[in-house]
C-alpha cells in the first residue's frame, strides 16, 4: 500500500472507532436513565399510600431524566452518523486509490444479500429504540405525576 493509502486507512479506522465510541456512550447513557427512573418510581410508588406534595419533585425528575435521555439520545446518533459519513468518505477515497479493486460492487451485493433476509427489520432504524427507551421513561414520569396528583386530591390534601 501507498502512504496515501495507509493514510486513509488509518483514517478510516479512527472513525470507525470514534463512531463505536458514540454508540457505547448511548448504550451506557440510556442504561443508566433506565436504572435512574426506575429507582425514582420505585421510591414514589412505594410512598404512594401515604402521598405527600414531596413526592412531586421525584415525579418530575423522572420525566426530566426521560427527557434528557432522548436528547443525549439523539447527540450521539449524530455524532455517530458524522463518523460513519466520514469513514465512508475514507473509503471511497481507497477504493479509487486502488483502482480496480470492486469494494463497492462488494458492499452492495452483501447489502442487497442483507436487505433480501430481513426485510422488514431493515425498516426499523436502530436509534429510535434507543430514543424510545428514553422516551418511555419519560411517559412513566408524566403517568407517574398523574397518578401522584389523583392520589393528592383523593387524600384531599
Amino acid at each position: 500500500m501507498t502512504p496515501e493509502q495507509l493514510a486513509y486507512l488509518e483514517m478510516y479506522k479512527e472513525h470507525a472507532q470514534q463512531a463505536r465510541q458514540h454508540e457505547t456512550q448511548r448504550e451506557r447513557m440510556t442504561g443508566a436513565v433506565v436504572a435512574m427512573g426506575v429507582a425514582l418510581v420505585a421510591f414514589v410508588s412505594t410512598n404512594l399510600k401515604e402521598p405527600t406534595p414531596a413526592l412531586l419533585l421525584p415525579a418530575v425528575l423522572v420525566i426530566i431524566l426521560g427527557c434528557y435521555g432522548t436528547v443525549f439520545s439523539r447527540k450521539h446518533y449524530e455524532r455517530n452518523r458524522l463518523h460513519t459519513d466520514i469513514m465512508g468518505t475514507f473509503r471511497d477515497a481507497l477504493e479509487n486509490s486502488l483502482m480496480n479493486a470492486p469494494l463497492g460492487q462488494i458492499r452492495a451485493g452483501a447489502e442487497s444479500t442483507h436487505n433480501n433476509k430481513f426485510q422488514r427489520l431493515r425498516r426499523w432504524r436502530l436509534h429510535l429504540f434507543w430514543d424510545g427507551l428514553n422516551a418511555f421513561v419519560a411517559l412513566a414520569g408524566v403517568i407517574l405525576v398523574g397518578v401522584l396528583a389523583w392520589a393528592l386530591l383523593k387524600c384531599g390534601v
